[in-house]
């Protein structure tokens, strides 16, 4: 899965809009859609805000595995929210 299909599915998971994500990570509306359309790359400081921002995620967004325990992948996370 490329970063910029991560990025949206974690905005997606988080429940939030791309103007919640924008806010929270800092950076203009249009900027997160560039990054989830593929068109633009997040500079290094913003991918350190995602990661800050969603711990959980940032092993899989940055290796595409799902270990160590404590991180995951937001598949994993929805299905789970989906089946209680």
């Amino acid at each position: 899965m490329k970063f910029n299909e991560k990025l949206k599915l974690v905005r997606k998971v988080g429940g939030y809009t791309q103007a919640e994500m924008a806010d929270l990570l800092k950076i203009k509306m249009r900027s997160v859609q560039r990054f989830e359309q593929g068109e633009q790359e997040p500079r290094y400081e913003t991918i350190k805000k995602l990661c800050n921002t969603h711990h959980e995620y940032a092993y899989w967004l940055m290796t595409n595995e799902i270990d160590p325990p404590n991180h995951i992948n937001p598949y994993i996370k929805k299905r789970d929210k989906n089946s209680e």
